[in-house]
């Protein structure tokens, strides 16, 4: 969801009337899309970024190679960021298109493993011009900022969704669960553990809450306020799995389980 609302955010961002009616109306019945961002000496470092996409009379040439694409194992369309000239431009690229070549990870990744993540060759792609967002011609730093603030928000409030449904799980299990003739959630760590996850929760929707407000009225902190959002709610969903998992003891690192988290062994 986080990629493919990354990749309609640009088209409905960048894209120009015509684009936005034919892209969005792909992206919203049923096609998929990914975003195409880092390469092999690209990730964070924009300036690195060697994908070219040129402009040839009616057409628009695409050249570069695109790695961990999340979503790209089954995406229709891929979102191509590159360089465009002395600037930058996004293209859409259907992955049927000759030239476009999608390769699987062979090593199997530890987390988000149904996310879909391969690697993007693009062998001189030609698609028609109107494939070229807005036209191209827009700073690579801005294509990058958009995009991402997107997915970050995204992955915020997903982060707090993780964190609720630790604090559900626990707060149950610590209720139905008897040691030493009376429920957990009444022994003072369990307890402790408890008013854990419910400051994490709580102060994880907070700041969510606050970025979508900047998001909705365009403000300027927008960018300031989604970085902040997904860093408090990543690292609370990161500890608040560990601390669950606390409350569950083996049954809680079982593979499968709500609350399983690989790194968080229960003592």
């Amino acid at each position: 969801m986080t990629s493919h609302g990354m990749a309609a955010w640009m088209v409905s961002r960048f894209g120009d009337r015509e684009q936005r009616r034919e892209f969005l109306s792909e992206l919203t019945s049923g096609q998929l899309a990914a975003v195409g961002f880092s390469e092999p000496d690209a990730g964070s470092d924009l300036a690195a970024m060697r994908t070219r996409i040129r402009s040839e009379g009616d057409s628009v040439v695409v050249s570069g190679e695109k790695k961990w694409v999340t979503g790209a194992r089954y995406a229709d369309y891929l979102l191509i960021l590159g360089r465009h000239g002395d600037e930058a431009a996004v293209v859409v690229v259907p992955v049927t298109a000759p030239g476009v070549e999608l390769v699987p990870i062979a090593t199997p990744v530890l987390g988000c493993r149904a996310a879909g993540h391969w690697h993007v060759r693009l062998n001189d792609v030609r698609l028609p011009l109107d494939h070229l967002l807005g036209g191209g011609g827009q700073d690579l730093a801005m294509l990058f900022t958009t995009a991402l603030s997107y997915g970050r928000i995204s992955v915020a409030w997903g982060c707090t969704g993780i964190i609720r449904a630790c604090l559900t799980a626990t707060t149950r299990h610590a209720r139905e669960r008897e040691q030493f003739g009376k429920p957990i959630g009444r022994h003072q760590l369990v307890s402790r553990h408890l008013a854990d996850l419910l400051v994490a929760e709580q102060v994880s929707t907070r700041v969510c809450e606050h970025a979508s407000a900047a998001w909705q009225s365009f403000s300027p902190d927008m960018v300031i306020a989604t970085v902040l959002a997904k860093h408090v709610s990543a690292g609370h969903a990161a500890s608040s799995a560990a601390t669950a998992v606390q409350v569950f003891g083996s049954a809680g690192a079982t593979d499968g389980h709500v609350v399983a988290a690989p790194t968080a062994t229960p003592n």
